[in-house]
Order: C-alpha cells, then structure tokens, then sequence
C-alpha cells in the first residue's frame, strides 16, 4: 500500500462511511412569473459531502479577495453611497444567469492547480465532476456546472468569477477608478 501525502484532516474527512444518494428538489422561485423551480441538490450523507465542505474550507482564504467583491446589499449601498462620479464615469453591474450549472469545472480546476497541490486538486476533482443525484427513484448525472446545494459549490463558482473578472479586468482599455 502506497503512503499518502494528504494532510491528516484531509485523510480524515475523506474516509467517511455513509452512503446516501443525494436528492433532487425544487424551490419555488416567487419573485418570478408561473413561479419555475430553483433546482437543488440535496448533498448531506452523500459520499463527497464532508469531503466537500472540507475542501471549501481549504478554498475560503482564497475567495473573497478582490476590491470589487461585494458582501451583501448593505455593502453594495455603502460603498456607492462612498462614490464620487465624474459626468463621463459609468457605473456597471453584472448578473450570471444560472450561475452555478454555467461554472466551467475544467478551467476552475485549472486555476485550483496554481493554489493547491495536485492531490487535493484531485480531490476537488472527485467532489466537482461525476455529480449525481436521485429524483422520483430514477439516478441522473449532472454533466456541467455545479450543484447547488453542495457545500464546496458556492466557493467554487466565487472563486471561479474572481478569476474571470480578473483576467476580463486585465483586458480593458480604460481602467476602473474603483
């Protein structure tokens, strides 16, 4: 048998027993005409679950650290109550539609492989691809994205704007003054 070089709390989180398909149900979205449903994918007892929220601790250090990341709405008022704007400034807001099922899994693992080792990018690998999750007794696949309801999805999806708003930053012609 091979030794590992995993971290013992790695080891430890990974080396749960319970085995409990993770389950698909809706959330009414109220806010919207004819109501449609939010998916969500219950992950609690499921095989990657403490292993998942394990590797979002792992991530946390390294979300949230942009000038531009917003907390909440109360950060978002306080900080343009604090704006002072030129007539020619342009104040500009994006919104990802559908954000967690459109997060690129390759190219977030890629940029995890500049952060972590390459064993616990592994390990991110095994709790992000070959989701699965049970609805009406019938077992199905999540081929893109992430799921919401899984502990490591909303970091990796922050993670995964971070750099994409970096790299489009990066690109532009007349810089942000904030």
């Amino acid at each position: 048998m091979r030794s590992s070089s995993l971290l013992g709390t790695t080891q430890k989180a990974s080396l749960r027993t319970e085995a409990v398909p993770p389950r698909l149900y809706g959330l009414p979205k109220i806010h919207k005409a004819n109501m449609p449903l939010r998916s969500i994918v219950s992950t609690p007892g499921s095989p990657t679950y403490h292993m998942a929220r394990h590797l979002a601790s792992l991530l946390q250090p390294h979300v949230g650290k942009p000038n531009s990341y917003v907390i909440d709405s109360t950060d978002s008022v306080g900080r343009i109550r604090g704006l002072t704007l030129e007539p020619t400034d342009i104040l500009v807001s994006f919104k990802v539609v559908s954000l967690f099922t459109n997060v690129p899994l390759e190219d977030s693992l890629r940029g995890l492989a500049h952060v972590f080792p390459s064993e616990i990018v592994e390990l991110f690998r095994a709790c992000l691809t070959g989701s699965y999750f049970q609805w009406w007794g019938n077992f199905y696949e999540q081929l893109d994205g992430v799921a919401m309801g899984s502990p490591l999805s909303p970091m990796i999806a922050n993670y995964f704007m971070e750099r994409f708003e970096g790299k489009a930053i990066d690109t532009f012609e007349l810089m942000p003054t904030s």
